[in-house]
């Protein structure tokens, strides 16, 4: 696959109308993945408070009904939050957990376990020293959030468990907005979409995504592919919007209602 340039952080957003008709150019069957945090939901204080935007699920179930139309959503939340949390149906194709949480995905051995024990421990002892931090305890992961500290705190927070794991050969370290992740079993975004990507057989990939998590497999986007970046920041995605409020309208007219 070519490799998209990366694009500045200071480019200006697209209208969501000329990412439409880059989508709407693409070969079909199309597999159209989303993140959810920040892209299909905006951010929240607290990572339970987040809902999706209005009006994101029933256009999800009008894109979803579509013959031409893959409907994929890939999250580092766990699938149990996917389901119960912000109400997507299991008729998705739903992938938790940064790709670790796919169909018939195996449960942790005893190793894992232990791991996972320790990991959390330790992330707790950090969150510990700074008012405000969290650990969010996940089925392969912890992650501890910073958001809700003071700046000085977060950076130090952050930095400590950068300092703790990541040089650990046994984890796989997903770094997000103001949250510093340790997962037990490798995966990555652009894994689960190589994954989707390999079951489907779409004739392209449109995918939607905030975070640096995301810059995984906007990097892996081949020329017939779209890559969405939601917000500020340096990507590898060729267009941006600015809003989980944007990314609706773009499916709003991907899918209108009849």
């Amino acid at each position: 696959m070519n490799k998209p340039a990366e694009r500045g952080a200071g480019e200006g957003f697209d209208e969501p109308a000329d990412i439409v008709e880059a989508i709407l150019a693409l070969p079909r069957p199309l597999l159209l993945a989303t993140d959810v945090d920040g892209t299909l939901a905006p951010i929240a204080a607290r990572p339970e408070q987040a809902r999706l935007a209005p009006g994101a699920l029933d256009v999800l179930l009008r894109l979803a009904a579509r013959d031409d139309v893959e409907l994929a959503v890939v999250s580092g939340r766990s699938l149990d939050e996917l389901l119960h949390q912000f109400g997507l149906p299991p008729s998705l194709h739903l992938v938790g957990s940064h790709g670790a949480e796919m169909e018939h995905g195996a449960p942790l051995d005893d190793n894992e376990t232990a791991l996972l024990g320790g990991v959390t421990d330790a992330l707790a002892e950090i969150a510990a020293t700074a008012p405000g931090a969290r650990v969010e305890h996940k089925p392969l992961a912890a992650a501890l959030h910073v958001r809700g500290t003071t700046p000085d705190d977060a950076t130090r927070t952050i930095a400590a468990a950068r300092a703790m794991f990541g040089a650990d050969s046994r984890v796989h370290v997903h770094e997000g907005h103001q949250v510093y992740e340790v997962a037990v079993r490798p995966a990555t975004k652009a894994t689960a979409l190589a994954a989707l990507r390999a079951r489907l057989g779409p004739g392209a990939v449109a995918f939607l995504g905030d975070d640096r998590s995301d810059e995984t497999a906007f990097v892996e986007l081949g020329v017939d592919d779209v890559g969405v970046k939601v917000g500020s920041g340096p990507t590898a995605a060729r267009y941006r919007l600015a809003t989980p409020s944007d990314v609706v309208q773009v499916m709003q007219l991907l899918a209108p209602p009849d």
